[in-house]
């Protein structure tokens, strides 16, 4: 079982765009501020991974329906394979998995979800090709974290 991270989460590698810049731009500060306001969300909702990830690896999503906006944490987690990366989505209600971001490389990070999270149902990490993912998910979900049962 993946256990979820407590108080005092770390804010690391926010922001990256994929640009080059590692989000030291003036758009991590925002991204900042909108992880606060989802980890500190009266309505937050912390949900662990069903998973397939190493034993050690720690995953879990924060998520505020209030917001419509979730946070991924994750704490040991391997590198993508060579000559990919960690995609994250959204699942609809729909059952459609919408591109949410991509994962910086690294193992602990506290990442915010791109786009209007308001009707998801869910969240999934895939393993997609690099640089840029895939539009949708080419692969099933190392990671799944069902909203529903949060």
């Amino acid at each position: 079982m993946i256990v979820a991270g407590g108080a005092g989460i770390g804010i690391g590698q926010l922001g990256d765009d994929g640009d080059g810049d590692n989000g030291t731009s003036q758009e991590a500060e925002p991204e900042q501020d909108e992880v606060q306001q989802v980890l500190t969300a009266s309505d937050v909702k912390i949900v662990d991974a069903s998973t397939t990830l190493p034993e050690g690896t720690e995953a879990s999503v924060h998520w505020s329906p209030s917001l419509g906006k979730a946070v991924i944490v994750t704490d040991g987690m391997p590198a993508a394979p060579d000559g990919h990366l960690y995609e994250l989505w959204y699942q609809n209600g729909e059952g459609s998995m919408v591109r949410a971001g991509l994962m910086p490389e690294g193992e602990d990070n506290t990442v915010l979800l791109e786009g209007d999270g308001s009707d998801a149902k869910a969240v999934g990490i895939t393993v997609e090709p690099a640089p840029h993912g895939s539009e949708e998910p080419t692969m099933p979900p190392v990671a799944f974290f069902a909203l529903e049962d949060a």
